[in-house]
């Protein structure tokens, strides 16, 4: 952190509306009034934040409640409900999504949300699934999914190819981790595509493959984006326990540094690119 950030960040957390510090005529800085309701309370040392739910609107109706646990786009498709909702406008400070229902068809099931995954995770799992090895610690159980795993792998052609079609779009296979994935998806809605990350795929909507491969092509010739720009089409919930604190830039800059990887794109498009291997694109 260099000393601009970190002069921001103390003049975020003196202002009225937060008061964790103050500073003394002197010069010193201090714990402010709600800084130390907050070090007084029995839960300032836990590590995890409260998570924080977001209602989700309709035409003024309220469909339900959202635990938001990792950030979502605006023109990013949810499943809520059971339906397909596009996320139009997101109001961070109130928690209040504004969806709208989008084209019905069944989505891609990927079940549970879970922890972000690391590159390396998806990768080893890419390998496992393009593999004959067998695992002798494996239960029967484990096994007979593990050999389900590797029939779809292969009937889909995952093993040399990063786009099927599905529906009346397409899915992505970029084999990256969430962080990578997400990044990904920024770019193509910033493309105008119809697109959401579920599970270790992209879903186009209303998109055939050779559009994608092509789009995918030009990213992967394209300098690097600026991060800012990308982390500004996200919802920033308060995922860390303070966020709730930080100013909408700080934020922004969270999101930069921790749950995108702006800098990468273009090679995470060339890989996706790279791992369609056959000359089909379908």
């Amino acid at each position: 952190m260099d000393r601009p950030l970190f002069a921001e960040l103390l003049r975020c957390m003196a202002t009225p509306e937060n008061r964790l510090i103050e500073q003394s005529p002197e010069g010193l800085l201090m714990i402010g009034e709600t800084g130390e309701i907050i070090t007084e309370s029995h839960e300032f040392y836990a590590v995890f934040a409260t998570e924080r739910e977001y209602r989700i609107i309709n035409d003024s109706r309220t469909l339900g409640t959202y635990p938001l646990s990792s950030p979502v786009a605006r023109g990013e498709t949810i499943i809520f409900a059971g339906r397909r909702w596009q996320v139009i406008e997101i109001d961070d400070r109130a928690r209040v999504i504004m969806v709208k229902p989008t084209r019905a068809g069944k989505p891609p099931h990927f079940n549970g949300k879970g922890a972000a995954i690391h590159d390396h995770v998806v990768a080893t799992m890419r390998t496992v699934l393009a593999s004959d090895e067998a695992y002798p610690h494996l239960d029967p159980a484990a096994n007979r999914l593990l050999d389900e795993a590797r029939s779809s792998f292969l009937d889909l052609q995952l093993d040399r190819r990063s786009i099927i079609t599905h529906g009346e779009g397409v899915l992505i296979f970029p084999w990256v981790g969430t962080r990578k994935l997400q990044t990904l998806t920024l770019a193509l809605l910033a493309g105008e595509f119809k697109a959401s990350h579920f599970g270790h795929a992209i879903e186009l909507q209303e998109c055939e493959a050779g559009k994608a491969m092509e789009t995918l092509q030009d990213i992967a010739g394209s300098p690097a984006p600026d991060g800012e720009d990308l982390a500004a089409r996200l919802a920033q919930p308060a995922l860390a326990k303070f966020d709730n604190f930080l100013s909408d830039h700080l934020m922004t800059l969270v999101t930069m540094a921790e749950r995108i990887s702006a800098k990468d794109l273009p090679i995470i498009a060339a890989n996706a690119v790279g791992n369609h291997t056959t000359n089909e694109v379908a």
